[in-house]
């Protein structure tokens, strides 16, 4: 009897899974993180934020899958750093698509459980930045304040770039007052010109911005300061009673004397560039005027306005890393469907994002020279 056990045993034995066969069913998984993980993430600010792996819910799928299966995409096991990084990664990921309360609540956890100092640090920055896209300033303040200071130099630039956001009181709206480039430069509140009240329910949030992309009203330009307000305030009327949308579409609006207006909060996913893929983190900046020669009421556009229309984008471009090659003008997303924002501004555009990419290799070069250390 004995021996018809031991036989019986022996005989599954081949049915049993060993670590190597787990593992070998890990990578052969259709859909594996194999396929679509290059790499883990790392416990530092670089890793943490970089772009996603494909896209952002792509990535997710598969650091949940490693997460679960315990092994990283070379067959190994993930270490408690490793699953630490994971859970840091996901909240950014997270929080780029809107689930910013999610995020945030992840963040908290991982604070109250890990026992390592660097990790805690990094998961109360991020979760402050989390706080910061759900429009939560006060909130992620309080966050970066309990961040030891010993450990805030090593949390640069992210550290300095949230202060900034937060120095307003919007979550993601840029420094109004002060510019390297035009010290008088400023973004008038949504209030100065009288703005209807918004229908947030029929809004999304962005999230981080990524992209940027260039308008102009294809209205005659306006002929005085007061007649700026009301164009900005018929586009709102319009929009908002026609089409039924929750707000004015552009994030900002720029007057031919350089005025530049706050227009749909900067938290919500605007209404500017055709459809919800390509509105999606896609911020709108719109010159009041037509551009486009031929048409009535058509004039160039001022200098005052490409001044602040530079302006304008080099601070969003720093505030949000977004490149010269995210920044759009309306044709280049549907040239079949616009002639937006006109001929004539065209040419100021590609200027524009010229000067934008030799701005930031200066600041690419300094940040270079400039002694910080990003991993704990």
């Amino acid at each position: 009897m004995g021996r018809i056990v031991i036989l019986v045993f022996l005989g599954c034995l081949p049915l049993l899974p060993s670590c190597h066969s787990i593992k070998d069913d890990f990578h052969r998984r259709p859909g594996s993180v194999r396929t679509s993980l290059a790499s883990l993430p790392q416990l530092e600010l670089g890793s943490l934020l970089r772009s996603a792996q494909g896209s952002a819910s792509l990535e997710i799928q598969a650091l949940q899958q490693a997460q679960e299966s315990g092994i990283s995409p070379d067959g190994t096991y993930l270490t408690p750093r490793d699953e630490e990084a994971i859970t840091l990664r996901l909240a950014v990921l997270r929080s780029r698509l809107g689930l910013t309360g999610k995020s945030s609540s992840s963040l908290w956890k991982l604070r109250q459980t890990t026992k390592n100092p660097w990790t805690r640090s990094l998961a109360q920055a991020l979760q402050a930045w989390c706080l910061l896209e759900g429009g939560q300033g006060a909130k992620a303040r309080l966050v970066l304040s309990k961040i030891p200071s010993s450990e805030k130099a090593q949390l640069e630039p992210l550290i300095s770039r949230m202060l900034r956001r937060i120095q307003i009181g919007s979550p993601s709206l840029p420094p109004a007052t002060k510019s390297a480039t035009a010290p008088r430069f400023a973004i008038l509140p949504r209030s100065s010109w009288h703005n209807r009240r918004a229908v947030p329910r029929k809004m999304e949030l962005m999230g981080q911005p990524t992209r940027i992309t260039i308008h102009h009203t294809a209205m005659a330009a306006p002929h005085s300061q007061n007649e700026a307000k009301e164009q900005i305030r018929l586009i709102q009327r319009n929009q908002i009673l026609r089409n039924h949308w929750g707000d004015i579409g552009y994030h900002f609006l720029i007057d031919p004397w350089g005025r530049v207006f706050e227009g749909r909060e900067l938290k919500y996913q605007g209404a500017h560039a055709g459809d919800g893929k390509t509105n999606k983190h896609n911020i709108g900046i719109c010159l009041l005027g037509n551009f486009q020669p031929g048409e009535e009421g058509a004039s160039p556009p001022t200098p005052a306005q490409i001044d602040s229309m530079r302006n304008l984008v080099r601070i969003l471009s720093d505030n949000f890393d977004i490149p010269p090659s995210q920044v759009f003008s309306h044709r280049q997303i549907r040239p079949r469907a616009t002639f937006c924002p006109g001929t004539l501004l065209l040419p100021k555009i590609q200027q524009l994002k010229k000067d934008l990419a030799v701005h930031r290799e200066i600041l690419r070069k300094q940040r270079r020279l400039s002694p910080s250390r990003l991993g704990g």
